[in-house]
């Protein structure tokens, strides 16, 4: 549970030495698999070219285009997940993380429409 914990620090040390922080992030989200006993997810994420680590990739790769504030917000976004976790708050873990999934997809669309103007 510790790990969860450090995890969102890990990432914003990792960020801090310019290094896009993909492994800290992808770390952080097959420790919370493990934790939940998804092991369909965990398999998800160690397959090559798979979408959740592109996901990763490509919004960590946008936030160091776009501003510090937008790279801060995305380690702010894994702090509400790992106390939760940590603490053994199922429920809470659950809604959090729905709400952190909610979010990436949403940028992921907006994403799409600002690159691909025609679509919208």
């Amino acid at each position: 549970m510790e790990s969860i914990r450090n995890a969102p620090e890990a990432l914003r040390e990792a960020i801090g030495r310019d290094d896009l922080g993909r492994d800290e992030d992808i770390a952080f989200h097959d420790r919370v698999a493990m934790t939940a006993g998804n092991e369909k997810f965990r398999t998800l994420l160690k397959t090559i070219g798979n979408p959740i680590a592109q996901t990763i990739t490509i919004g960590l790769q946008l936030g160091r285009q776009k501003s510090d504030s937008l790279r801060q917000r995305v380690i702010e976004e894994h702090r509400p997940i790992a106390e939760p976790i940590a603490a053994g708050d199922r429920e809470a873990a659950t809604t959090v993380m729905r709400y952190h999934l909610f979010q990436a997809r949403a940028g992921l669309v907006d994403m799409h429409h600002h690159m691909n103007p025609q679509s919208a």
